[in-house]
């Protein structure tokens, strides 16, 4: 990790790290200094004593958008039960393609997520590189589930159905 720390091959070796080590571990804090919403974001600390989904989504990403519908079917089954939803994303420095500055960038994404992710519009999402180093996000959508106690139950690179995903909320739950 030292060697690569400053490279793009820095998610891929973390990922693969988590793949192997993340389970059964406590979770790594999130930054949630700069969001997009009119909700900060709570910290894991603060989001103790409930389960936790965090959703790892890039605004371009196809699979994010299907992840979308799996994510709202588990907020209105499982929400009022504790279970929260919460959806970092990073700056890519592109707008479909084109190069984009942090500004006009974020403005997209906030568009992308009041069209593509409604269920999540009222969640802060944090938006932070350092978010998607630290979970080895070199996949989206990633998912990442944490118990009431803040233990990472599941750790998964990439889309997962509504049945894959739901005995692993019912256990958290």
């Amino acid at each position: 990790m030292k060697r690569y720390r400053a490279t793009s091959i820095r998610e891929r070796i973390q990922k693969n790290i988590n793949l192997i080590d993340l389970e059964g571990k406590p979770a790594p804090p999130l930054e949630v200094k700069t969001y997009i919403g009119s909700n900060k974001p709570k910290s894991l600390d603060e989001l103790r004593g409930r389960p936790v989904l965090l959703f790892l989504w890039a605004h371009w990403c196809p699979d994010c958008k299907l992840q979308g519908t799996v994510l709202t079917r588990l907020m209105q089954e499982f929400g009022a039960g504790g279970l929260t939803v919460l959806a970092p994303t990073e700056l890519y420095g592109t707008i479909q393609g084109n190069a984009a500055d942090p500004s006009a960038e974020t403005q997209h994404i906030t568009q992308v997520l009041a069209q593509s992710y409604p269920a999540l519009h009222s969640v802060g999402v944090p938006l932070s590189s350092e978010n998607f180093k630290i979970y080895g996000v070199s996949t989206t959508p990633t998912l990442v589930l944490i118990d009431r106690g803040g233990i990472v139950r599941l750790y998964r690179p990439g889309r997962m159905t509504y049945e894959e995903l739901l005995p692993y909320i019912k256990r958290v739950m």
